[in-house]
């Protein structure tokens, strides 16, 4: 398994990394390759299409520009690179295929639920999304 790991906005140095141009890239000379973004800066704030975008995973939580409250993050991936990948997971708390089949399977979350980060980061995206819903 390959995979090619990218922050899309890091702060400290300003830099908003090309992922459009990163991600075409990527796809063309390594097609089986995991294209994996870090939006946690740049989620929200900046605009990011994951199928134009070629990216396979992206990576971001619920406060920074989203403004919810701090508390989870979440991924936004492609189901089947997901279960193509996610069979290597080394850690229960990382493990989003299990993850993701818990939810399929009974509704619930794996652990305990962070429900009132969950409830602010709904509110947050209601308002993200009254304003302009710039970045999504």
């Amino acid at each position: 398994m390959h995979l090619i790991f990218l922050t899309d906005h890091e702060t400290t140095a300003g830099v908003l990394n090309p992922i459009t141009d990163i991600g075409r890239s990527v796809k063309e000379h390594l097609p089986d390759c995991s294209f994996i973004v870090d939006s946690m800066s740049a989620f929200g704030a900046y605009d990011v299409d994951v199928h134009k975008d070629q990216i396979d995973y992206l990576v971001s939580s619920a406060n920074k520009n989203i403004e919810g409250v701090p508390g989870f993050s979440f991924v936004i991936c492609k189901r089947d690179v997901l279960e193509r990948d996610g069979i290597h997971a080394r850690t229960v708390t990382l493990d989003l295929l299990s993850q993701l089949n818990g939810l399929n399977a009974n509704g619930q979350f794996r652990f305990t639920p962070p429900t009132h980060a969950l409830m602010a980061f709904h509110q947050a995206l209601d308002e993200h999304e009254t304003e302009g819903k710039i970045g999504i």
